[in-house]
């Protein structure tokens, strides 16, 4: 059939109708939504719902154009010309977003609540994951802001989930006057590591728990030349530099929360500067 111009109630009928859509759109979604969480995890309900809100959106607004107002897609579309092709690009973009959106679920590449950092957008430092919808993805920083990115954007770029990780690796520099013995300075810094219950392997026996599964379950060894172990992740201290006077160290260490490692950091460098200050080390 082929496009022709509708009457005004033709298309006051045909709004009435999409608004009908929507409103019933999100009451069976809903419905949808809330049955599913009794039995599957929120996420999982969140994209089943949202599929079956836009297909019933999508319906009605097929319905309306072909019945109400005598549309035919292909026909609207060829008759547009240029309109055509830009409407053909913006729905290329939509499309990619939602197959996007679709394989990050089901991949399960980033979950709510998964700390994230995110490459090729200005650099926002770690972000947390608070909603992964159809078209993009919500993630939070963490001093407050909210970050919006397409989901083509995710599958695209550069992606680190330090969550699904388990934990990360940290490090600081810190530099001692030349003449200070090395020896005594490493000990005295493992040793203030090694009581931080917050840096492995010092956490509590319910995180150490956590620590040992994420080790077998995510099989990290196939991403090391040798099989992983547990001493693989306690701190170090090495020299890096010697020249003006002084002796600078670098001191590595893991932590599990991958959130908190800015204030484990300070608390670190408190803890040291007491303990040097009590030994008579001099810092450079």
């Amino acid at each position: 059939m082929a496009f022709t111009i509708a009457g005004i109630e033709n298309y006051i009928l045909f709004f009435l109708l999409l608004l009908l859509s929507i409103v019933f759109a999100n009451l069976v979604s809903t419905i949808v939504r809330t049955a599913l969480e009794r039995r599957t995890e929120k996420k999982y309900a969140k994209i089943v719902s949202r599929v079956v809100q836009y297909t019933i959106i999508f319906i009605g607004i097929e319905f309306g154009l072909y019945f109400v107002l005598d549309v035919q897609v292909g026909s609207l579309l060829a008759s547009l010309g240029i309109a055509g092709i830009v409407i053909g690009f913006a729905s290329q973009q939509l499309i990619q977003n939602f197959l996007a959106g679709f394989v990050i679920s089901i991949d399960r590449l980033i979950e709510l609540e998964d700390w994230v950092a995110v490459g090729g957008i200005p650099d926002t430092g770690v972000l947390r994951v608070k909603d992964i919808g159809l078209m993009r993805t919500v993630l939070r920083s963490v001093d407050g802001q909210l970050v919006y990115i397409p989901n083509s954007a995710l599958m695209g770029g550069k992606l680190i989930n330090y969550t699904q990780s388990g934990f990360v690796k940290n490090t600081f520099s810190i530099a001692v006057k030349s003449d200070q013995d090395f020896l005594k300075v490493k000990k005295i810094i493992l040793d203030v590591l090694g009581k931080y219950e917050k840096i492995l392997p010092n956490v509590s026996a319910e995180k150490k728990k956590d620590y040992m599964r994420l080790l077998e379950v995510l099989k990290l060894g196939k991403y090391f030349e040798r099989k992983v172990d547990p001493k693989d992740f306690v701190p170090r201290v090495v020299i890096m530099d010697l020249s003006d006077g002084k002796m600078a160290l670098e001191v590595e260490y893991w932590v599990m929360e991958i959130s908190n490692s800015k204030y484990v950091k300070s608390e670190i460098l408190r803890l040291l500067k007491e303990e040097f200050d009590e030994q008579k080390i001099r810092l450079a």
